[in-house]
């Protein structure tokens, strides 16, 4: 994190407990990847009891972000995934990102 190494997962999941432990509504919400190719997102936090306006919200989020491509949810090569060895490097594939989100589209409207 910010450079730095850290033990294992726990410690990386650690700025993330208060809002857990408070039992607060959140969504964590792919929008892009950085210079490196690396994604990263947003977690849309709500009041307490506020599921519904989190979720409605993390929704119009998407799909204000499906129309920026910078923003565009990343999404992954399934085959170079089926076939990569551990460790190996997996590219995007723009043809997977049409077909989810031809299938996100079919469910759009579900919240």
């Amino acid at each position: 994190m910010e450079g730095k190494k850290l033990r294992n997962y726990y410690h990386w999941l650690a700025p993330t407990y208060w809002i857990t432990l408070a039992t607060n509504p959140a969504v964590s919400l792919p929008c892009g990847v950085d210079h490196k190719k690396m994604p990263f997102g947003l977690q849309v936090i709500g009041r307490f009891r506020g599921d519904g306006e989190v979720l409605g919200a993390a929704h119009a989020m998407e799909q204000a972000f499906n129309a920026i491509p910078e923003l565009k949810r990343p999404l992954p090569n399934l085959r170079k995934l089926e076939q990569a060895d551990a460790g190996a490097e997996v590219d995007r594939d723009p043809s997977a990102q049409a077909r989810c989100q031809a299938d996100a589209g079919a469910g759009a409207g579900a919240l």
